[in-house]
């Protein structure tokens, strides 16, 4: 495992514990990223999640999502993947999508743990056409954690250290959490503290796979992303989340704004909430 670097990125992870987040101000903080929890298990979704993600978004900040699972249930890796890409689809990021294993999933033993972590991450990746990683604890990551998980990127925590402990199936790591006690501003309490490796955050956004913006604020995306993103906002049409089916056809017809995207998230937010906008 490689140590920490200060040419690498400055990445939070948030969820609910944070509260509401002044994100000009985490941006103004010289964080690049954040990891936003989305899911957990089945059937829970993070109910700060949206309100994260329109505001990280709105702040220029790199985002990704990730599920907390509980394999330790009878939960299926795919009905819990299925969860989470019903939460995540039509909201487009430019960081992975992430698996956080830990805690009671040990229950599950290594063997048992792995292939569960495989179909996760395998369903996820198939059917979104996302990339995806695996976060984890450095001593569960060594011993619960197999080796035919090698082929996904690992966000290692290891707290107070430089350099978290080797293990047995990555030799390096894509992100390390270095601290679950960090403070930010523009967040009230304590937030998880990452570096993502300088040649991975590289490699991230020089792909077609990540929501770009043209000249004129147009999302620049594969045809499989609008039309899962037209998708999406037909759905919320049909729901009564939106009161205009114009915004799915301009998915429809790669013409969606990232500003026009961010602001329907945010009308979405509200009005599941019973905010009339």
């Amino acid at each position: 495992m490689q140590s920490r670097n200060e040419q690498n990125i400055r990445i939070i992870d948030v969820s609910k514990w944070q509260g509401v987040i002044d994100w000009a101000a985490v941006a103004a903080s010289g964080v690049k990223g954040v990891m936003i929890k989305a899911t957990e298990g089945i059937g829970y979704t993070d109910p700060l999640f949206r309100s994260h993600y329109a505001g990280a978004t709105d702040a220029g900040l790199a985002v990704g999502f990730y599920h907390y699972c509980h394999p330790e249930t009878p939960n299926t890796a795919a009905r819990e993947a299925e969860d989470f890409l019903a939460a995540v689809t039509g909201l487009p990021v430019t960081l992975p999508y992430a698996l956080d294993v830990e805690g009671e999933a040990a229950d599950l033993g290594p063997s048992r743990l792995t292939d569960w972590c495989h179909g996760w991450l395998e369903t996820v990746e198939q059917r979104s056409g996302h990339r995806v990683m695996i976060y984890s604890g450095a001593s569960f990551a060594r011993s619960y954690l197999g080796s035919k998980l090698a082929r996904w990127p690992l966000w290692v925590a290891h707290y107070k250290v430089n350099q978290p402990m080797a293990n047995g199936t990555w030799d390096r790591w894509a992100m390390f959490q270095y601290s679950e006690s960090g403070r930010v501003g523009g967040i009230a309490g304590n937030v998880d503290l990452n570096e993502m490796d300088l040649a991975y955050w590289e490699k991230l956004h020089g792909t077609t796979e990540t929501a770009k913006l043209k000249g004129d604020d147009t999302m620049q995306l594969e045809q499989w992303q609008w039309k899962m993103l037209g998708d999406s906002l037909d759905g919320l049409y049909r729901k009564g989340l939106l009161g205009d089916y114009v915004w799915a056809e301009k998915a429809y017809k790669g013409e969606l704004m990232q500003t026009e995207l961010a602001w329907l998230n945010t009308v979405v937010f509200a009005r599941e909430k019973g905010v009339k906008m």
